[in-house]
């Protein structure tokens, strides 16, 4: 069983057949079967694509021109593709750990202004998992959380605005703001799932929520850069970006338990 977990036995199999009790001994077999093949592995390896929704949460009313409308803020997709390990320290409860590469941002406008930023940046998690074995279902659900940080690498704006004071018009113009934005960020996720082992493969799809704890904007970000404040009367908001995920991971079984695991 250790070294082939799909390891098939019929009832006319020579290891079980003529022996004494020997329609016991596959009863007790078929059952020990499926059991072990629930089984997901004490160590997991591999990797991860996310798509997320971005949620700007904003906290400030800051304006330049008091006679611009409030803003208002949305978001575009992002996405996210990186690594995973998962090490079980007790049975159903891992340890779980990831490194990505993602693509975030979000949008700002009024009846005046139309500003975008698209983020790109390097976030690490590290978390627990918990599973909850169905009997007889191959599919195990569980549920997560965990703390994460990202180094930001990219913060690029676009910004333009209909009419000034003077009601001329404004063309579009590009800005880089990684260095009026908090190049690391921390954040709290939880998820629920549902995994399903294939051969030696774990199958997972789960949705989560994460949480941002530090503002995007750093404090000296939103006065700093004269070309929005005084051409465009643009001004940063103090905002977070939380977010829904949909993330999907393929995970290969590295080692199973030191014993096997058989579920009632």
């Amino acid at each position: 069983f250790r070294n082939d977990r799909h390891q098939i036995i019929k009832p006319y199999d020579p290891l079980i057949k003529g022996k004494p009790g020997e329609a016991d001994l596959f009863g007790a077999w078929e059952q020990l079967q499926h059991a072990l093949r629930k089984d997901l592995g004490r160590w997991r390896v591999g990797g991860h694509v996310s798509l997320l929704k971005t949620m700007p949460r904003v906290t400030t009313d800051r304006v330049i021109y008091a006679g611009d409308a409030a803003l208002e803020y949305s978001a575009p997709f992002g996405w996210e593709v990186g690594g995973d390990m998962e090490w079980e320290i007790v049975p159903d409860l891992a340890l779980r750990g990831s490194a990505a590469y993602g693509y975030v941002g979000y949008n700002a406008s009024n009846t005046a202004i139309d500003y975008e930023e698209r983020i790109t940046l390097i976030p690490f998690l590290i978390g627990v998992k918990k599973q909850v074995q169905l009997w007889k279902s191959p599919f195990v659900p569980f549920a997560t959380l965990g703390i994460g940080t990202a180094w930001l690498t990219g913060a690029d704006a676009v910004i333009s605005r209909e009419e000034d004071l003077d009601t001329r018009y404004l063309k579009s113009f590009s800005t880089d703001r990684l260095a009026e934005r908090e190049q690391q960020q921390y954040w709290g996720e939880a998820s629920i799932g549902m995994s399903r082992k294939l051969g030696s493969t774990v199958f997972s799809m789960e949705i989560g929520y994460q949480r941002s704890f530090t503002a995007l904007n750093s404090d000296e970000g939103p006065y700093t850069n004269n070309d929005l404040l005084a051409g465009y009367y643009y001004i940063d908001n103090e905002t977070f970006l939380d977010a829904m995920l949909l993330k999907v991971s393929v995970l290969y079984i590295a080692a199973y338990h030191r014993q096997n695991r058989i579920y009632p």
